[in-house]
Formats: structure tokens, C-alpha cells, sequence
């Protein structure tokens, strides 16, 4: 399913980009809609890029399984007691090519169902984004954000349901800004329906609002000036500007009052675990909190959440403040040790693991990484259900079919890109490069280090795109603060859960959870600076580059390891044998070393004095 996944992503990415391109041409050079046509096909097809590589990896390794096979199925005819008959070998050529033949029309059948799936995602991506590209072009809140307000009219009065907790506004002349969905505009008298979904820039009292509840907004409504909403509204000051119409339920108020309580929880730490501990728990970081829009002189130091934010990108660590498949890991893990030890069945354990899950999701600040991670951690949840085993890749596949065809936004959107090419990556090289990495580091270092080296290397072309650099020290720092993350998050969710009922606790383990973080600034204080950043182009160029040079790296990297094993055997006749060559005698030094000292340290009676283990001496 990996490449039909890949084929309804990109298409759904080209067709939207080419209708917004189409949609917005008058005034614009034919050359801006082109790039923009380009830009959003890269969204998507740079996971493309990376899915292919794998399947040629894959190929190879099963061409070169093939060979193996064949030559085996030669032999046994050509070879009797030393002695070569001509029966014997026109049975082993006979042999071999009914092999062929039957594994020729086996890939003819696999090709002719790839390609019929191929063209069905295709087809459903297509139809899915142009049909809801039609409808929010339609919609009678973008409409009126296109024609702006009649002369004479004072305002636009929508009728919204909020769908996020409220953030502080990164525009000036306002306090917060909240995320909703228009379900009704009224202008010059007329109202009519909307599904559209817009951004209210309002004052202070936006900052209260509650996700869930419906508010009735006046003011002005104008077309973004980016991302992916139908309209902004510019709220106005007047006081019946703003009016709540019906209150969130029972779920949605107790989901409220947990964040609020947290947040002015972890509003008493230091500057850094103000910043930190809450993007690192809820995927919102201090800054951008309602809390701190109305803490007035409280509030943290604007100037230092910017420095940390960008000494955080340079490091290569800023993906730990955005909630991705690491919370919803830690609590499918607490969910199947309880489960074991109460001797749950599996439908059980799967049943409670997506309760869980769904639970998780709604007390996080929405984003496109925390469905793709719900929707993948949903499917595992069914295979286990099922009593299948869950593969990674089918679950990641069928996560972004289901995805770009029930919301083709998210086709274009960096952030879904970059947490599915970061677990493609987790999933495609981590272990190659874990055992790789164990010849010449501890086990615990060695998977820290794949599993960053993994996601940056399918992840790196959309990091570029999106003008970022390529960080120089990502390895070393995610390894130093790898230790802490799981411990820091498990902290801080139990802070979550605690702080709207005992405080107290609630901010001991806000605190501890500090602790964590503070490693986390440390680090990036240490690898974080300008120099840390390799300047590289942006945009689709640099895209593309940072993808071909990654092609070339991989193939020139299995080629020597080809290399190097075609020598092995050339000279000991297995691939068994001796290290060939001063890197790999290094390795296999390193190794036993590794081995020896770790036994010693074990087997150590250190109950004893040194006198008693060395006879005396």
C-alpha cells in the first residue's frame, strides 16, 4: 500500500495547488502560479522520493535473494557424484525457467493490481480534493471575504463553533486568536449556512473562549494572509462583539478546566519550563498560551521564547514541542502492561488502547501530527483486535489514503509531511542503522542515534523547503537529550491529570518534568547557535537537491557495502569470515572490547575488597 498511498498524496497535492493557482491567477504572473503549482506537488511528492528509494533498496535485496535461489535450482541439475550428464543439466534448465515463468507471471499480476489500486487512490484523492476545493470556493463566508462588506454596513455577524483553545495572536492590535467554524455569516441582511473554517483575531475576551462552545462574532471578515483558512475576522471592540450562544458539554468544559488549571500551573516554573513543559505535554508551547496573553506583566520574556525557539530549530530538537507518536507510544505501552497484568484478552486491550488514544487526542492542542499519529495508533489497535500483527508500513499507508481522501488539506500541509516522513524514515532505517551503529557505541546510544538519523534522512527535503537549513549537530543533540524525553513527558501528562484537583502536586510534577527540559535548553544552548545550521537553498530547489544528494548517498553507501562484501567472500570463501580492511578490523576490535569490559563490569564481585579478588596483591 506504500505506493498507492504515495500516488493519492501527490495527486491530491498537485490538484489542489493547481486549482488555488487557477483560482487566483488575475494579477499574477504565469510563472508564481507555476511555482506554486510546483511547490505544492513537492509537498507531497517529497515522501514520494523517499518511498521509492526504500522500494529500490527492497528490490535489490529480493533481486539478489532471486539469484541465490536460481543458482541452487542449477546446480542440483548440472552436478551428479562429479560427474556432468547432459539429462541431468537440460532437467536444471528446464527447472529454472518453469521458475521464471511462474515468478514472471506473478509480478505481471502484482504489476496489474498495483497499478489498478494505484489508479482507484488516484482517482478518490481527485475527486475528494476538487470536490471539497469546490465547496469551500463556494462558501458564502469566503465569498463574502473575497467581496468584503457592503458601503454602509458596520459588520459581518458569523455564528462559529470553536474547535481549538484558544492562542495568543501572533498580530499586533490583538490578544488571542481562535480557531472555529463558521456555521452561519449574516451580511447586509442575509444570512445564509457556511462549513467554512475561519481564524477570529479578537482581544482579551477571545482568550476565554472554550473548545466546543458556539459564539456569535461582528466584525470584519478578510481573506487569509496564510494557511489554509476560508476567511479571517478581525472581531470588533464593541462590547456585543463577542457572545457566547451555547456552552461546550459536560466532556468539553472538564477538558477546558484541565488545560487551564495545567497551564497556570506550569506558569509558576522558571522562564525555560514555562516555555517547555507545556509544548512538550500539550503541543502548545508557554508563549503561545491563552494563559500567558492574559498574564499581563507575568507574562514570559517575548524576546527569550524567540531565542529559545530558534536555538531549539538550530539544534535539530524542536520536533519534541510538537506532540507527535511518542505520547500516544508511552500510553499504548502503560495500556498493555496493565492489560498483562490483569490478564486482559486482546480485544480488550485494543478496545481500552483507542478509548485511550481518542482520550489523548482531545485534551491535545489539535494538529495535523497528532492525527496522523491517533489514525495510526487506531490501526494498530484494530490488528491487534484482529490478532494480526501490526506492520508498520501498512498502518503508515493506509493512515495517509485515509487522510488525504477524507481531508485533502492535510495533502499540503508541512506538518502532516513532516511526521509521515519521519516515521517512514523510523521505520525503514532504524534498524539497518541501529545494528550498524552497536559495533562502535552502547545499544542504548546506538538506537538514539538511528532512530535521529532515520527520521532527518526522509524528513530533511521538506525541512528545506520550508527554509529551516539542515542542522549540523540533530544527531548529537537528540541523543543527549533522548534519556529524558519519555521520563519528562510522563511527568508532565501526570501533572495533566492532577493539577485541576491538587495543585500541589500538579506543579511537583510540573517541576520534575522542568528538570527534563532543562537538559533540553541546555542543549540547545550548546548546538543550537548560527553556526550550527548548514546554509542550504529553500524552497522546491533546494527540495529537490537535498532529495538527490540523499539518492546518491544511499546508493554510493550500498555499493560499498556490496563492495565489501564481494571481497569478504572473495577472500574467505564465506561472508562468515575475518574483518577485511582497516574499518572493518576497527569495528570487529571495537566490538570485542565492548564485550569484554562489559562482562568484567558484571561479573565483578564488587561485595569484595580488592585485596580478597587479587589474592592479596
Amino acid at each position: 500500500m506504500v505506493v498507492p498511498a504515495m500516488v493519492a498524496w501527490s495527486a491530491s497535492a498537485v490538484c489542489q495547488s493547481c486549482m488555488e493557482s487557477v483560482g487566483g491567477t488575475s494579477g499574477v504572473a504565469f510563472g508564481d502560479a507555476l511555482g506554486s503549482v510546483v511547490k505544492g506537488a513537492l509537498t507531497g511528492g517529497a515522501c514520494c522520493v523517499a518511498a521509492v528509494v526504500c522500494l529500490c533498496v527492497a528490490a535489490m535485496a529480493n533481486g539478489y535473494g532471486l539469484r541465490s535461489v536460481s543458482h541452487g535450482s542449477v546446480s542440483h541439475g548440472v552436478q551428479t557424484d562429479g560427474i556432468q550428464t547432459y539429462g541431468a543439466q537440460t532437467h536444471g534448465i528446464q527447472t529454472h525457467a518453469r521458475a521464471w515463468a511462474g515468478e514472471s507471471r506473478a509480478v505481471r499480476r502484482a504489476m496489474r493490481c498495483l497499478v489498478a489500486v494505484c489508479g482507484v487512490a488516484m482517482l478518490c484523492a481527485l475527486v475528494s480534493a476538487t470536490a471539497v476545493r469546490m465547496v469551500a470556493s463556494h462558501d458564502a463566508v469566503a465569498r463574502v471575504a473575497a467581496e468584503g462588506a457592503p458601503a454602509g454596513v458596520d459588520g459581518v455577524r458569523l455564528v462559529v463553533r470553536v474547535t481549538a483553545p484558544a492562542q495568543a495572536s501572533v498580530r499586533r492590535g490583538f490578544t488571542c486568536s481562535v480557531m472555529a467554524t463558521a456555521l452561519g455569516v449574516t451580511s447586509s441582511e442575509v444570512s445564509e449556512g457556511s462549513m467554512a473554517h475561519v481564524t477570529l483575531w479578537a482581544d482579551s475576551r477571545g482568550c476565554l473562549a472554550q473548545s466546543g462552545a458556539r459564539y456569535v462574532a461582528v466584525g470584519k471578515v478578510t481573506p487569509p494572509q496564510w494557511g489554509n483558512d476560508a476567511a479571517w475576522m478581525e472581531v470588533a471592540q464593541d462590547d456585543d462583539a463577542w457572545a457566547m450562544i451555547r456552552a461546550p458539554d459536560a466532556l468539553g468544559r472538564m477538558i477546558a478546566r484541565m488545560q487551564d488549571a495545567f497551564l497556570r500551573v506550569a506558569g509558576r516554573l522558571s522562564d525555560q519550563g514555562r516555555v517547555l513543559v507545556p509544548g512538550l505535554t500539550l503541543g502548545v508551547m508557554g508563549q503561545r498560551s491563552a494563559v500567558n496573553a492574559l498574564a499581563g506583566q507575568n507574562a514570559v520574556d517575548a524576546v527569550y521564547a524567540a531565542g529559545l525557539t530558534d536555538r531549539f530549530c538550530n539544534a535539530g530538537i524542536m520536533h519534541l514541542m510538537a506532540v507527535s507518536g511518542g505520547h500516544f507510544a508511552l500510553v499504548a505501552a502503560m495500556v498493555s502492561a496493565v492489560s498483562r497484568r490483569w490478564l486482559a484478552s486482546r480485544r480488550v486491550t485494543a478496545f481500552v488502547t483507542v478509548v485511550a488514544y481518542a482520550g489523548l487526542a482531545a485534551v491535545l492542542y489539535p494538529s495535523d501530527s497528532v492525527t496522523r499519529a491517533a489514525a495510526m495508533g487506531c490501526m494498530g489497535a484494530a490488528c491487534l483486535a484482529l490478532g494480526r500483527r501490526t506492520q508498520a508500513w501498512s498502518a503508515l499507508s493506509w493512515t495517509v489514503l485515509i487522510a488525504v481522501v477524507a481531508c485533502p488539506g492535510l495533502a499540503v500541509s508541512y506538518g502532516f509531511a513532516l511526521s509521515v516522513t519521519a516515521v517512514a524514515g523510523i521505520v525503514a532505517f532504524t534498524p539497518m542503522l541501529t545494528r550498524a551503529a552497536r559495533c562502535v557505541m552502547p545499544r542504548a546510544l546506538a538506537q538514539a542515534c538511528a532512530v535521529t538519523i532515520a527520521a532527518q534522512t526522509l524528513s530533511l527535503p521538506v525541512q528545506v523547503m520550508m527554509g529551516t537549513g539542515v542542522p549540523l549537530w540533530s544527531v548529537a543533540a537528540n541523543a543527549i537529550v533522548a534519556p529524558c524525553v519519555s521520563a519528562a513527558t510522563i511527568c508532565g501528562l501526570a501533572s495533566f491529570a492532577v493539577s485541576w484537583c491538587a495543585p500541589s502536586v500538579g506543579f511537583a510534577l510540573a517541576w520534575l518534568a522542568s528538570g527534563g527540559t532543562a537538559l533540553m535548553e541546555r542543549s540547545a544552548a550548546w548546538m543550537g547557535g548560527a553556526s550550527g545550521v548548514l546554509a542550504w537553498p529553500d524552497g522546491v530547489a533546494g527540495g529537490f537537491l537535498a532529495a538527490a544528494c540523499e539518492v546518491i548517498t544511499v546508493a554510493l553507501t550500498l555499493i560499498a557495502r556490496r563492495m565489501v562484501r564481494m571481497r569478504r567472500i572473495h577472500r574467505t570463501g564465506s561472508e562468515e569470515g575475518t574483518p577485511v580492511g582497516p574499518i572493518m578490523m576497527m569495528r570487529h576490535a571495537m566490538r570485542q572490547w565492548w564485550r569484554d569490559t562489559r562482562r568484567e563490569v558484571l561479573d565483578a564481585r564488587w561485595d569484595e575488597p580488592w585485596e580478597g579478588r587479587h589474592g592479596g596483591v
